[in-house]
């Protein structure tokens, strides 16, 4: 599910924030879970998506559909064109040292970031994502020169 922050629209101008609850409520009735896709929007920053994070949490974080993994239970975010803000600016927010860091408090997630070229996975880890996706799988990403990345692995 797409999400950007309260009362503001993504950069196609599609504001999503009113149908989650009700995404969520669907899926918990067929015994789906969902996990948030945070879409870049207007002055987008690492604090700003931390702020996002806060609002949704406050707001749908106990929903019995929001997914969450791991021992702690965190739910799980991606982060749409995260390789936009700097991996200095977003350590702010993602490694437990930064300034505004959500490790170890209730903004805590796991935060993955979008994998575009070649160096993606070392810039996200250099972040403090907790891994990567991508939208261009395999030898195709390479082909139509939509990414580099997971073209690389072997």
């Amino acid at each position: 599910m797409a999400r950007v922050c309260a009362g503001t629209h993504d950069t196609q101008g599609i504001q999503t924030d009113s149908l989650i609850t009700v995404v969520l409520d669907v899926a918990a009735t067929v015994g789906m879970e969902v996990s948030l896709h945070l879409e870049p929007y207007h002055d987008r920053s690492a604090t700003s998506v931390r702020d996002d994070i806060g609002y949704l949490l406050d707001k749908y974080g106990s929903h019995p559909a929001l997914h969450r993994t791991g021992l702690r239970s965190l739910p799980l975010m991606y982060v749409y064109d995260s390789y936009r803000i700097t991996a200095s600016d977003w350590s702010q927010v993602l490694r437990e040292n930064g300034k505004h860091s959500i490790r170890g408090s209730e903004l805590d997630a796991v935060l993955v970031a979008l994998w575009l070229d070649g160096n993606g996975g070392e810039e996200a880890q250099r972040a403090g994502f907790d891994g990567v996706y991508t939208y261009f799988a395999g030898a195709y990403g390479a082909l139509c020169g939509c990414a580099e990345g997971p073209s690389t692995l072997t």
